[in-house]
């Protein structure tokens, strides 16, 4: 009698169960996409962007000119200074690394040179 039971138990926890699991699909398929795509917002920007850029091209003339002007002040060495610094610069704000074999040549010679100074 008590093993009866018990089946008929389990007979109807498995049909609640799976009454459940047919209804909850169908509300997930219901649900509405009223969030845009991260690409759809990405064009949208670059819609605004683009506007923004040709209202502010005779700005960015004036400016470039004045950037030619003064690296053509600077003497050579100066200006091989000053691309290599903004090289570094991009490469920082990129937030990219050095190539590893730079990094790894770097921490060796001043390992070397540590170790292997002259003494006074």
């Amino acid at each position: 009698m008590h093993l009866q039971n018990y089946r008929n138990l389990r007979i109807v926890l498995f049909f609640i169960l799976l009454l459940f699991g047919s209804i909850l699909p169908n509300q997930l398929l219901g649900q509405k996409n009223d969030v845009p795509s991260k690409g759809k917002l990405k064009r949208e920007t670059k819609k605004g962007h683009k506007s923004t850029d040709k209202s502010n091209a005779e700005t960015v003339d004036v400016s470039e000119e004045l950037r030619r002007l003064h690296r053509s002040n600077q003497t050579k060495s100066t200006r091989k200074r000053m691309k290599r610094n903004m090289k570094k610069a991009t490469r920082h704000n990129d937030h990219k690394r050095d190539f590893f074999a730079i990094r790894w040549w770097r921490s060796t010679t001043k390992l070397f040179r540590k170790t292997f100074r002259k003494k006074k």
